[in-house]
């Protein structure tokens, strides 16, 4: 049986590691308004939380209350009188879910008492006397936890840094070839990779040409100042910094600090100011918006070389981690955000990774993972058809991921149309490198290990595809089910130095909890429901299936030109 979630019992549904008093500010990973060290990662810290004064922080609203609540329990809907109502639930739900001591929100429920004095009648009545018995929604709902949802969260973010860190030691070192060994060690493991760094042959010379023949792919070749770097960093324990990981928290700092309906332009503005490095179609959309061609020209073929590239891809993860279950919801994050830096395809890319994590938090298997989020990009699309063609050679090859690659390789591998790929063993195109993360997935078969060593093993940019491998399965196993020889070197922190203003490291599990708490806008705002069951949170989300965009957007390419009268 439901329970009504009222002011009553709101403060009993969660514990707490430590109390949060109206008056104390919660700690924080950003800089705040009052003078706090940017540099400095505060105990306990929320990620993105800056709140300077009491009254802003319970009056950002984690729901998004309209005349009718989302708190739906077993006797119907209560209705809430706005914005009293709605700036109420949002500071009793916020001291619920991030800290929950029940005096702490009583203090806070008195002082919005007497700040709205004989409004508050109107609010009580609409708490206590009016609740209201609500027609059952038509459309089909599925349930997940509170808790299981944050821990799914925190298992896409650390199986995206485990992923992105064990590959980038191969990082296009091998091109037009697949790596032709297990890879058996990682930068952040007791040994840091010290037999590989014995063996490559560039230990004095980090520029040397890739592998290019497959005759030569048992050659060990890394990138050597990376692993060192990072060694000398940060010796005992912290994923390293990296642009699969940093834009994807830029995203996320600009979906918290202006709403979950932020525009591409405010975005590419917080790019501008935030943003050190970054390469290939960011790089080059970056580069639009500092000349003033804004989203979604700036991703746009007519403007942008490198629309096809990967770097979407890459980084719209998060976009999924915020809609469980909803890859419409996530698609439209993703058609907004994606023309930043991409288009066509290389948006596509994102959008196909995005449908992955949504579809992460319900699915049975990986298989059931790829193949539903298909679905959410034009079947008519090279990248689809792309797609397409390795999972049919994966079922005619189940136990020879090489044969796969040969396929892969015969019929995409020179589709490359970025200006430093084209006609070159180097490709960093976002189809051929989704397809390697669809052929780590579907050899890896749920193993954690297998699914980072196969994407990573295909080459090319073999950071990026173990990385979104490894935060998929780690959606679909959450964190608890990643291999503790993975997840303990995380040692909970994520270490920046590229996105200016920002801290120089953060929490994982604040991370992740705060990615739910934008999760739970989306979800509240696209049909949601949050119930208490048995003193649990349960969030209720609408049974979605994924659904392409109806307009084809594909470049035609003359050699390594766009056709630019196709573009609008």
């Amino acid at each position: 049986m439901f329970e009504v979630l009222q002011a009553a019992n709101l403060g009993s549904l969660f514990t707490s590691s430590g109390p949060l008093t109206p008056r104390s500010k919660p700690p924080c990973l950003l800089p705040s308004n009052t003078g706090e060290n940017p540099g400095r990662s505060c105990p306990r810290a929320a990620f993105f939380c800056t709140y300077s004064t009491r009254l802003l922080h319970i009056s950002r609203p984690i729901f998004y209350l309209s005349s009718r609540t989302v708190l739906q329990g077993g006797v119907g809907r209560l209705m809430f009188v706005r914005p009293i109502g709605r700036l109420l639930a949002s500071a009793a739900l916020r001291y619920t879910l991030l800290t929950g001591p029940r005096s702490a929100l009583f203090q806070e429920i008195a002082f919005m008492m007497r700040l709205f004095r004989g409004s508050f009648m109107i609010l009580a009545l609409a708490f206590i006397i009016l609740p209201v018995v609500a027609q059952q929604s038509a459309t089909p709902m599925r349930e997940l936890s509170w808790d299981t949802y944050v821990d799914k969260v925190q298992g896409a973010w650390a199986g995206k840094m485990i992923g992105v860190t064990f590959g980038a030691p191969w990082e296009f070192q091998y091109q037009g070839t697949p790596i032709g060994f297990d890879i058996t060690d990682w930068p952040l493991s007791p040994t840091r990779m010290k037999d590989y760094r014995a063996q490559t042959d560039n230990r004095d010379k980090d520029d040397m040409p890739p592998v290019i023949s497959e005759a030569d792919s048992r050659k060990v070749r890394i990138n050597y100042e990376f692993v060192e770097d990072s060694e000398k960093e940060h010796p005992s324990f912290g994923c390293p910094d990296n642009d699969d990981l940093y834009i994807n928290m830029l995203f996320l700092y600009c979906l918290r600090r202006y709403g979950i309906d932020v525009d591409p332009v405010t975005v590419a503005h917080e790019w501008d100011a935030k943003i050190r490095q970054v390469w290939h179609a960011n790089d080059a959309g970056l580069s639009n918006i500092r000349k003033g061609v804004l989203p979604p020209l700036s991703g746009n073929p007519r403007y942008n070389l490198h629309a096809d590239d990967i770097d979407f891809q890459i980084e719209s993860d998060v976009f999924g981690m915020i809609s469980p279950g909803l890859p419409q919801v996530s698609n439209k994050f993703d058609d907004r955000m994606g023309h930043i830096m991409n288009y066509g395809d290389g948006v596509y890319g994102g959008m196909f990774i995005s449908a992955m994590y949504t579809q992460a938090f319900f699915a049975k298997n990986v298989r059931e993972v790829v193949e539903n989020s298909l679905n959410a990009i034009p079947p008519q699309s090279l990248y689809a058809q792309l797609i397409r063609d390795v999972i049919r050679w994966h079922d005619e090859n189940p136990n020879d991921w090489l044969a796969t690659w040969h396929l892969v390789q015969k019929k995409w591998g020179e589709v490359d149309h970025c200006p430093d790929g084209y006609q070159k063993p180097f490709n960093i195109d976002a189809k051929l490198n989704g397809g390697y993360v669809v052929m780590g997935l579907l050899y890896g078969n749920g193993d954690f290990y297998k699914t980072m060593n196969f994407a990573t093993r295909c080459g090319q940019d073999a950071d990026c595809n173990p990385a979104n491998a490894a935060g998929i399965l780690g959606t679909l196993l959450g964190f608890k089910g990643i291999p503790a020889e993975y997840r303990d070197p995380l040692h909970n922190t994520y270490w920046n130095k590229t996105l200016a203003g920002l801290p120089n490291a953060y929490e994982i599990d604040a991370l992740s909890r705060d990615t739910a708490l934008v999760g739970l806008d989306v979800i509240l705002a696209n049909g949601g429901e949050a119930v208490s069951r048995n003193g649990k949170l349960v969030l209720r989300i609408p049974a979605q299936e994924p659904i392409p965009p109806a307009k084809l957007e594909q470049i035609r390419w003359n050699a390594d030109k766009p056709v630019l009268d196709d573009q609008k």
